[in-house]
């Protein structure tokens, strides 16, 4: 001990004190400043991080789901595209369709005409093709 009472006379300390109350000093410092530390680092920061890491996987979890949502609409979307394609080439179709039909009937129609027109039954064609309209005579009064 003779030899730290020794070191801390040095000129460096103004104040002469020995070595066993300089250690308890220093350790109560040390303590004081260590525990809120310790409390922080060991106690709170876990807690925290835990609680971080938790939003975070809840987070990417949501991410997921938005993006499983998100394939999900783009598939219906990609569905409902060729749905119209295929309804729009069937409703072609069918106005194709249509058009030759109409066409076969004026064919048809005209065919008949000419049959009609060349009949010993000319009148009767005549009947149908203008019907007469009703109308009523109304006699003037004197």
């Amino acid at each position: 001990m003779g030899v730290r009472k020794k070191l801390l006379q040095i000129p460096f300390f103004t104040f002469n004190i020995p070595m066993t109350n300089l250690q308890v000093i220093t350790s109560g410092v040390l303590l004081i400043l260590w525990i809120p530390l310790s409390y922080q680092v060991f106690f709170k920061q876990p807690k925290e991080n835990k609680e971080a890491q938790n939003k975070l996987a809840d987070s990417d979890k949501r991410k997921e789901e938005l993006q499983q949502q998100l394939e999900e609409a783009q598939n219906k979307l990609a569905d409902s595209d060729k749905r119209k394609e295929e309804l729009q080439q069937q409703l072609e179709e069918a106005q194709n369709k249509l058009d030759k039909l109409q066409k076969e009937l004026a064919w048809r129609k005209a065919q008949f005409k000419l049959v009609w027109m060349k009949a010993p039954l000319y009148a009767d064609w005549r009947k149908e093709e203008f019907e007469a309209g009703g109308s009523v005579m109304v006699p003037e009064g004197p």
